[in-house]
């Protein structure tokens, strides 16, 4: 049989490909079959048609342009590289040496009805506008008809229940055996209507209402968190944090539509959007929105093991994007006074460094000449660590502040957005809404009760008492710690006045209640979550569980310093809300989590005072300093353009809480209006977020803000 039988009288080529610097892809098509064979480049050319002999039963040669046989010992490289024909006898295939071909095809989404789609094209050796797409569509036992031509298409209601597929081939005007030999068909599955979406239709209703006629100058900032797919392994299982949804609705191919959808309804100029998956950012968002007139950056979070991040894009009709900065938020490069405050911690500092969060800034050139600097981020997750999100907004206005300082040129009005992970009250949103934060601002003591080393009380108390002793010449020993030690201390008090001995069981005593108040926190937060999960009818069983262990805890000797039940018990009695217990026996122990806090805040405040005041009369040698944190001040002055919201941005069925945010720097841009946010109980309408209504656990924000000036 000869080469052309095999390979059919249509003389079909010979495609080689470079794969690597030293391997080269072979690939026959004989029949209804295709050949591939990977074999080294710098071989010799000999080896090669000896391998392709044995595949295919006869004696090959390989020709020149000429017509010249090429010479066996020839690198393969450049044999294949200049060769015109493959010959066996009188026969003769083409040889095509890496064409202009699409070498992937891809499209994370599955069709939906008015929806679009947009492949990922993977090029080599062509550019997106010598590449052929025909869209085709197949009814119930039909053949393919062709739907469409352009890059992007969008089903149609005709379209609703048909197969939908995508083939791509390079070349204007690419010939049969082109198509035969390197088209990429792609099937997308068969054509649907997504959910309806009535909440999405309220806001989208409300926000075209809202004002009339659209400002003149107007820029419409959009804020969406995706919910990463990079973690749907914890989703759908029994007990899975989403098991509630329908997988279907989980699944990347019926959201990502969903949410593309969204963005598109409500047309931002500036679209912040978090938790992006990499590969989704690569074969949908950036190729749809590209397709749409948009130019976006991705910036991946910091860690090996990091597969999502942030993704800002900007309508080119609106903005250029003209310098895009990438934020590491690990605090190694901050403000002097969060350098001295990570000093004092090492262990806290060890552990923000090696945090993931960044954040984007990105300056902007708006059409009419003016510039603009926005910043897209999502804040450290962890529902306690109210101090590191503090320190993390403070760290990304000082950055800003920085880059905007080194322009030649006035500095540009600041436009804020991103998933905070805050609620109005903690320190980082009221740092933004008021321009500083205090030293002594409760979440600076929030976020101290769980720095290993504490806040230094304890050190406070030694360190007064013991200059009080040294000043009479008593050495006090290292000993007097927290815990206390009754022999140890009566030894100080032979050596000592009364005055003294009860100076330093002042200072003990303060010492050791903060200490108890510290563990008593921990222990009341690390329950939060799940209290206020409870119904009401679980709290009775709730109260007496945590009563059992006080009560088991106290017959093994544990005390206050070393039970946490015991220690929550006796900060639920300062609070005041007593439970009855069988026994006759009154504890006092609230389970709600704000009211307990809030009162837990007022006693914590109470005792570093008296701590504070205390030591204040005895002179340290140290200079111990009794204020857990740091000011900070910010040069911008922002408005938030939902206000101090409390509606939920993020539903779960145990948690939700207003944790994005849109910011604008007020001095130069004004609030136009909003999206109206659905209600809490549309969002927990199918148990929570996600769900049909919502393709991810936070609801989007969309602003209109115009310039001041702007007539």
């Amino acid at each position: 049989m000869s080469l052309m039988a095999l390979l059919s009288t249509a003389l079909r080529p010979i495609v080689v490909r470079k794969l690597k610097e030293h391997e080269l892809l072979i690939e026959v098509v004989h029949g209804a079959n295709r050949r591939a064979l990977k074999r080294p480049a710098l071989e010799e050319l000999h080896r090669s048609l000896t391998r392709l002999h044995k595949a295919l039963g006869m004696p090959l040669q390989l020709l020149d342009e000429c017509g010249d046989a090429i010479a066996g010992h020839t690198p393969a490289l450049h044999a294949w590289r200049g060769a015109a024909y493959l010959c066996a006898g009188d026969d003769r295939a083409p040889v095509w040496f890496d064409p202009p071909e699409v070498s992937s095809l891809e499209c994370p989404s599955a069709p939906h009805v008015a929806i679009p789609l947009c492949p990922l094209l993977q090029l080599r050796y062509c550019e997106a506008e010598e590449v052929r797409l025909s869209w085709e569509t197949r009814g119930e036992g039909g053949g393919w008809q062709p739907v469409g031509e352009l890059a992007s298409y969008v089903p149609t209601d005709a379209d609703e229940g048909a197969e939908l597929r995508v083939r791509a081939v390079a070349g204007r005007e690419p010939s049969a055996i082109a198509r035969e030999l390197l088209e990429r068909t792609l099937e997308l599955g068969v054509v649907r209507r997504a959910p309806p979406r009535p909440a999405l239709a309220r806001r989208l209703a409300a926000f075209a209402a809202d004002g009339g006629v659209e400002p003149r100058g107007k820029i419409r900032v959009m804020s969406y968190n995706l919910l990463a797919q990079t973690y749907q392994r914890g989703w759908d299982g029994a007990g899975g944090v989403h098991s509630y949804c329908p997988p279907d609705l989980t699944a990347a191919a019926s959201r990502l539509p969903r949410q593309l959808a969204e963005v598109l309804s409500f047309s931002p100029d500036v679209l912040c959007m978090q938790e992006v998956d990499a590969r989704t950012f690569e074969s949908h968002w950036k190729p749809q929105l590209e397709a749409r007139g948009y130019t976006g950056a991705f910036s991946l979070k910091r860690g090996v093991s990091s597969s999502e991040g942030c993704a800002l894009f900007v309508d080119r009709r609106t903005f250029e994007l003209q310098q895009m900065r990438i934020v590491p938020l690990d605090l190694q490069d901050t403000s002097a006074p969060l350098r001295r405050l990570l000093e004092a911690h090492p262990a806290t500092c060890d552990a923000v460094q090696s945090l993931p969060t960044i954040a984007q800034l990105a300056l902007l050139r708006h059409v009419d000449g003016r510039t603009l600097l926005v910043a897209n981020t999502h804040l450290y997750y962890a529902h306690r660590a109210v101090h590191v999100r503090l320190m993390q907004i403070g760290s990304l206005l000082h950055h800003a502040h920085a880059w905007t300082d080194a322009l030649d040129a006035p500095r540009p009005p600041l436009v804020l957005a991103g998933d905070l992970n805050c609620a109005s009250t903690h320190g980082a949103v009221q740092l933004l809404l008021q321009g500083e934060i205090r030293r002594s601002h409760r979440d600076w003591m929030y976020g101290y009760l769980y720095w290993r080393e504490g806040i230094g009380v304890e050190k406070a108390a030694r360190d007064a008492a013991a200059c009080t002793l040294r000043r009479r010449g008593v050495e006090s020993d290292e000993g007097c710690g927290v815990e206390g030690d009754e022999a140890r201390s009566a030894e100080v008090g032979e050596a000592a006045d009364e005055a003294q001995q009860l100076s330093l069981r002042s200072a003990l005593a303060v010492a050791q209640r903060f200490h108890l108040l510290r563990l008593a926190a921990q222990r009341l937060l690390r329950e939060e979550w799940r209290l206020s999960s409870q119904s009401p009818e679980a709290v009775p069983a709730e109260a007496s569980a945590f009563y059992a262990a006080a009560v088991s805890d106290f017959r093994e000797g544990k005390t206050l310093l070393t039970s946490t039940p015991l220690a929550a018990l006796e900060v639920a009695e300062v609070c005041g809300v007593q439970v009855e217990q069988a026994g006759g026996l009154h504890f006092a122990i609230s389970f709600v989590p704000q009211e307990r806090m809030a009162d837990l805040d007022g006693i914590l405040r109470q005792q570093i005072e008296e701590l504070r005041q205390l030591a204040d009369t005895f002179p340290t040698e140290t200079g111990v300093d009794l204020y857990p944190g740091v000011e900070l001040a910010s040069i911008w002055q922002l408005q938030s353009a939902y206000g101090r919201n409390t509606v939920p941005t993020h539903v779960l069925p145990d948690y939700q809480d207003a944790l994005d945010w849109i910011w604008f720097d007020k001095s130069h841009l004004r609030l136009a209006k909003v999206a109206p946010l659905p209600s809490r109980e549309e969002c927990m309408m199918n148990t929570a977020m996600p769900s049909a209504e919502f393709p991810s656990d936070h609801v989007s924000l969309c602003a209109d803000l115009t310039w001041i000036d702007q007539d």
